[in-house]
């Protein structure tokens, strides 16, 4: 049921119906929260991670970036969710067009201290696998107003994508993972009906009780605003589905 109705919702952005660019998260408590990070190269600012955007490309606009080469030690990014909440789990995305190795290992931080170093570990030290674009860590329903990533060790570099925070009795189990790639057919390319290749891929993750998904919509639209799309693909729990134009 739900693979027919995300398949359709291509199909129908595909023909220009104009679709709302209003983005709505049920239990996800760090979106457009405060940020923060021990450093900044270039434009990676720290508000990146909780745009609510997911593309996983460092030029898509939607990722953070600390120091450059050679990096510093034990950089370190962090939300302040504006009051203490009972962590389920966090979601972390990472970079995938290069460098994706950088965030293996990470610390996730969780407490009411500013000092975000100095608050609890949730786990040890996590691994995310390098062929995926994001992981889930369960933390329990450990407390805390401040969620940190940190990367332990000397020159290291952290890039996130989106760092998403379920709490209370929110979490990612059983929600539906979408991942979306999209083809873009540049307005300058002389080649009539040509295709190019994949521009991007972001992921959503959806509640079985969401009815608009304004934040999937949001995102196709703003491809379509930068160029002809011709390709989408959907990936719907290991199913794969292509609408052409």
């Amino acid at each position: 049921m739900a693979t027919r109705l995300l398949l359709t919702f291509g199909v129908v952005f595909l023909v220009g119906r104009t679709v709302s660019t209003e983005v709505v998260s049920d239990d996800n408590v760090a979106l457009g929260k405060p940020a923060f990070q021990t450093s900044t190269w270039g434009p990676g600012e720290p508000s990146r991670a909780v745009d609510g955007r997911t593309s996983s490309r460092m030029d898509a606009g939607s990722c953070t970036h600390t120091a450059g080469h050679p990096g510093e030690d034990n950089p370190t990014w962090w939300v302040d969710l504006g009051q203490s909440y009972a962590v389920d789990s966090v979601v972390i995305f990472n970079r995938m067009d290069s460098w994706s190795e950088r965030l293996n290992p990470f610390n996730i931080l969780i407490g009411d201290s500013d000092q975000v170093s100095t608050n609890p570990q949730c786990g040890g030290d996590h691994q995310i696998d390098l062929a995926k674009p994001f992981i889930s860590v369960s933390c329990q329903g450990m407390r805390g107003r401040f969620v940190a990533v940190r990367l332990p060790g000397p020159s290291r570099i952290l890039t996130l994508c989106e760092v998403r925070v379920f709490a209370g009795s929110a979490s990612t189990s059983g929600k539906l993972v979408v991942r979306v790639s999209v083809g873009v057919k540049k307005s300058n390319v002389g080649q009539p009906g040509g295709h190019g290749e994949a521009e991007d891929e972001f992921t959503e993750i959806y509640g079985p009780g969401d009815k608009h998904k304004q934040a999937f919509y949001q995102r196709l639209n703003q491809q379509r605003e930068t160029g002809h799309l011709c390709d989408v693909a959907v990936v719907v729990e290991g199913q794969r589905f292509s609408a052409h134009r």
